[in-house]
């Protein structure tokens, strides 16, 4: 797998990705980091990357900043904590 096709997947919002809005009930994306372990690179990505900019570092590297703004927005996902029938799990 890519490190692109990795970083659609966390650039796509859920249901359809893996990046959440959900701050207000303590469940959104904090950062992301895709590992490159052909040439020893991090993508780094500080809040949700859909808002916010991403970051290339060399493994051992430094950040040439301390601090760093986020954007961020909040979003209720009415059938995020919705319960699903699976039967892999059944109830006891």
């Amino acid at each position: 797998m890519s490190i692109e096709s990795l970083k659609k997947l966390v650039e796509e919002e859920y249901p359809d990705g893996l990046t959440v809005h959900n701050y207000e009930e303590w469940f959104g994306t904090l950062h992301s980091v895709l590992f490159d372990l052909h040439d020893r690179t991090m993508k780094i990505c500080f809040g949700s990357p859909l808002l916010n900019d991403w970051y290339s570092l060399k493994v051992g590297g430094s950040m040439p900043f301390s601090e760093v703004n986020v954007n961020f927005k909040n979003k209720t996902y009415t059938d995020f904590w919705k319960e699903v029938k699976n039967e892999l799990m059944p109830k006891k």
